[in-house]
C-alpha cells in the first residue's frame, strides 16, 4: 500500500523546492520574518481550505468544485496578503509566492489521501507528483500575482487574474481523480492516466516559466533588479 509520508512528501516536494531555490536566492528577504509569516500563512490556510473544500463541497458537481475550489483558494490567500503589515512593501510578491505555494503543497497532501489506498506503482507516484508541479506551479504564480496589488497599494487588483491561473489545474486535478468529489456524481473519468498526469505537470511547469520572472522581477527594488539583470537571471 502507498505510504501516506511518502505521497505527502512527494506533495510537498515542489514548493519546498521553489522556496529553496528561487525565493532562497533572494536572500535579502529570504531572511525576512515576513517570509516565513506567508510561509506558516500559505500552510495553515491551505489546511483550512483543504478542510472547507473536503467537507462544505464535496456534494457539488466537478463543474461546480473546478471553478469554487480556486475561488476559495484564491479569496483565501487574497486576505493573507492583504494584510496591513504585507501592504506597500516591494517584497509582497515573493511573500504572495511562498504563501501560494505552500497552500498549494497542503492541499495536494489532503488530495492524495484518495490514492492513498492504492498500490505503490509507478502510475500513482507520476500522478501525486504531477498534481503537485502543476498545482504548485499554478498556485505560486497565483500568489505572485496578489502579491503584486497590494505591493501598489491595491489589494484585490490581481484577484481575477489569479483565479484564471488556478482553474485550468483544477480541471486537469479532475481527471486525475483528487478532486474530493462523490464518485458517482463525477462526470470526468477518476482514474487520469500518466499522460493526464504529465499534461496538469507540463502546465504548472509552463506557467510557472512564463510569469514567475515577470512578477519576481517587479517585486524586487531597483538595484536587486539591475543585479540580477546583470547575472542574466532576468
Amino acid at each position: 500500500m502507498a505510504s501516506q509520508l511518502f505521497l505527502g512528501i512527494l506533495a510537498f516536494l515542489p514548493a519546498l523546492s521553489i522556496v529553496y531555490f528561487v525565493l532562497g536566492a533572494q536572500e535579502e528577504f529570504f531572511r525576512d520574518q515576513a517570509m516565513f509569516v506567508a510561509m506558516i500563512g500559505g500552510l495553515v490556510l491551505g489546511l483550512l481550505v483543504a478542510i472547507a473544500e473536503r467537507f462544505i463541497l464535496q456534494d457539488a458537481s466537478v463543474l461546480f468544485v473546478v471553478l469554487a475550489f480556486p475561488l476559495v483558494e484564491t479569496m483565501a490567500k487574497t486576505m493573507l496578503v492583504g494584510l496591513p503589515r504585507f501592504r506597500d512593501r516591494e517584497e509582497t510578491v515573493l511573500l504572495g509566492g511562498a504563501a501560494g505555494a505552500m497552500m498549494a503543497a497542503m492541499l495536494v497532501v489532503f488530495y492524495v489521501q484518495y490514492v492513498a489506498g492504492e498500490p505503490t506503482t509507478w502510475q500513482l507516484l507520476v500522478k501525486v507528483l504531477a498534481a503537485a508541479i502543476g498545482l504548485t506551479g499554478a498556485h505560486f504564480v497565483s500568489g505572485l500575482r496578489l502579491g503584486l496589488g497590494p505591493a501598489r497599494g491595491s489589494i484585490t487588483s490581481g484577484f481575477l487574474a489569479s483565479l484564471l491561473w488556478l482553474i485550468p489545474a483544477h480541471a486537469i486535478l479532475g481527471f486525475l481523480g483528487l478532486v474530493p468529489v462523490q464518485r458517482g456524481l463525477a462526470v470526468v473519468p477518476l482514474e487520469g492516466s500518466w499522460v493526464t498526469a504529465a499534461i496538469l505537470a507540463l502546465y504548472g511547469i509552463v506557467v510557472f516559466v512564463w510569469k514567475t520572472p515577470v512578477f519576481m522581477e517587479r517585486g524586487l527594488p531597483r538595484d536587486q533588479r539591475r543585479k540580477l539583470r546583470e547575472e542574466g537571471l532576468f
